[in-house]
């Protein structure tokens, strides 16, 4: 049974919401282990940018609030990282590619940064100059 998690406004962060019906949590250390989940998705950034956030997503889909979230987040960046990425090296022929260059790399290494911070904290980020494919 997945972990059901609430938006805070207060905090601006996911808490986790404890079901009438259950006694005992099996999973104790549940709100821990999805903040690690959730800092390794934008971790794996670094490596697999498009690749991590499709593998997440699809996992997290149905089971988890937080991780969704994150999940959708990180691959709305990887989509626009492979966009930006493209168009860069397209306008590399006219060379002003090479001016939009460090741009993307600075975007490449900066969001994943941010999104790992985020994540520690349990709030979901939304990176800035991202494409929303995925609502």
């Amino acid at each position: 049974m997945a972990q059901k998690y609430e938006y805070d406004e207060k905090t601006k962060s996911y808490i986790p919401v404890d079901d009438e019906d259950k006694n005992n949590n099996n999973r104790p250390n549940s709100q821990s282990d999805d903040k690690l989940i959730a800092i390794l998705i934008w971790a794996a950034n670094f490596v697999i940018p498009f690749i991590a956030g499709i593998i997440a997503y699809i996992y997290y889909e149905n089971k988890n609030e937080f991780l969704r979230n994150t999940a959708k987040e990180s691959l709305n960046y990887g989509i626009s990282l492979v966009i930006y990425g493209t168009i860069a090296s397209v306008l590399a022929f006219l060379l002003i590619g090479f001016i939009l260059m460090p741009f993307v790399g600075l975007y490449y290494i900066a969001i994943p940064i941010v999104g790992l911070l985020k994540a520690s904290e349990m709030q979901v980020y939304k990176p800035h100059f991202t494409i929303r494919f995925i609502q």
